[in-house]
Parts: structure tokens; sequence; C-alpha cells
């Protein structure tokens, strides 16, 4: 079986008045995703990083958008099921001891008068302030499966406190 990391090109180069054939080799996009996944991240430069998981990313949502359209399926289930996965991984399990565990809302709360918004609610709020006062403090809440949601439980996840 063919796992298709590789591309191979030939070049004949003219050296000594004799044709020499060179076979060249360079990563396909799955063997990006392979020489990535098996590298110490510590080797990689954390801009050059991000750019490859941005493309790589990239590269592999739209082959599975073509593969999902190809058998049939539903695109809208597919991203639900995505949201879904990327929500679960972003969560942590309740088994940690913690000094205080909120259950509340989250909400999308909006400054107009200073033209920002960032992820709050009563709930949020709350667990957000007490892990700054060094509280070990857990968040519960319901999250919509929705790109606003989404966006506001990887803002609190990515702020490293509740």
């Amino acid at each position: 079986m063919f796992l298709y990391l590789l591309n191979e090109v030939v070049k004949v180069v003219e050296k000594s008045g004799r044709r020499v054939r060179i076979k060249c080799y360079n990563l396909t996009d799955i063997g990006k995703w392979y020489a990535t996944i098996f590298r110490d991240p510590k080797d990689l430069e954390s801009a050059s990083l991000h750019s490859l998981i941005r493309e790589l990313m990239t590269i592999f949502l739209e082959s599975y958008a073509r593969l999902i359209k190809r058998v049939g399926l539903n695109l809208g289930d597919f991203l639900q099921l995505a949201l879904e996965n990327i929500v679960k991984s972003c969560t942590r399990k309740l088994y940690k001891v913690y000094d205080l565990i909120v259950f509340g809302s989250m909400a999308y709360d909006i400054y107009v008068s200073y033209g920002k918004a960032f992820s709050g609610g009563s709930g949020a709020n709350v667990a957000f302030t007490a892990s700054l006062l060094g509280l070990k403090t857990a968040f519960v809440t319901v999250i919509p499966l929705d790109l606003i949601g989404v966006s506001m439980a990887i803002e609190l996840h990515d702020s490293g406190r509740p």
C-alpha cells in the first residue's frame, strides 16, 4: 500500500559530457502531516508551526468536504460533529480537586461604549475572577455549538484561568 508521502521528480543533468538522471523527492500534503506529527514541536519555530498547522488544517478540511460531498453526507452534520469534538477536546474532566466549581451561564458581553466584545456571562465572570484571586476553579456550563459559542469557549480556555 502506498502512503503517498513523497512526490518524485526526475531531473536530467548534463555532467562531464554525460547525461545523468537525478531523482528528487519532496513531501506531499500527507507527508507534511506525518513530518509534523512525528517531529518534536520544540524543533520548529512558533511562527512556522502556526503557519504549517493552518495550511494543513485547510488542506484536511477541503479534502474532507470533498469526501463528504462525494458520499452524499450532510456538510452541516459534519461541521456540528467537528464543533462538538473541538469543545470536548478543550474541556477538562472534573476529577481534580477544586476550591470552587461554578455552575452558570456563559454569554457574549458586548461593551458598546468601548466597541469591544468578550466572552462572559455571570457564571463565567465569577469563575474567571475567582481564578484570578488564586482559587483552583472549574466552570460548568452549556455551550451553544455554533461559531460564537465555540469561540467563547476557546477564548475562556485559552485565558488559562477558569
